[in-house]
């Protein structure tokens, strides 16, 4: 087992941070801003080589760090309107990624907080972590989202 620790991501001239590794070990999801705005996006790249290669993911900012299905296939994020976003990862090449809304957070969430935080429980809640300072950190469960997207679907 190797227990030495090792840099897997260099980030000259941009702030990285909040990254989780897929299930199956293969790619490397995390937030950065590279400098050129102050815009936040999610990316993945290959784990544990990236060969240079970040895929952006979020293209609406990503102001949440992200998780993925428990299953892997797909990494969810908050975008900067506050919307869940579910994104999916086609592995071919190129790598390919689809993109969809799943709700939307509530003003009482979204009033200029950061979501700091997303876990996704086995019963379909998502459970977040907000951090907004004017009042303090919060906890926001997130319950019968499916079922609003089936709604959704039906019209």
């Amino acid at each position: 087992m190797d227990t030495v620790a090792r840099l897997i991501e260099e980030t000259p001239g941009y702030h990285a941070g909040m990254p989780t590794i897929s299930p199956d070990g293969r790619w490397l999801a995390f937030v950065a801003n590279d400098g050129a705005d102050d815009e936040y996006r999610v990316f993945v790249r290959p784990f544990p080589r990236a060969d240079g290669q970040r895929i952006p993911v979020s293209l609406e900012g990503g102001s949440s760090s992200p998780e993925w299905s428990r299953d892997g296939s797909e990494l969810f994020y908050v975008n900067r309107s506050g919307e869940v976003m579910a994104a999916r990862l086609s592995t071919g090449t190129p790598t390919r990624i689809t993109r969809r809304p799943l709700f939307t957070l509530g003003p009482e969430v979204r009033r200029g907080a950061l979501v700091t935080s997303m876990q996704i429980r086995s019963d379909g809640r998502f459970l977040m972590n907000r951090d907004d300072p004017n009042v303090g950190p919060d906890m926001v469960i997130v319950v019968n989202w499916l079922e609003e997207l089936k709604a959704r679907s039906n019209n």
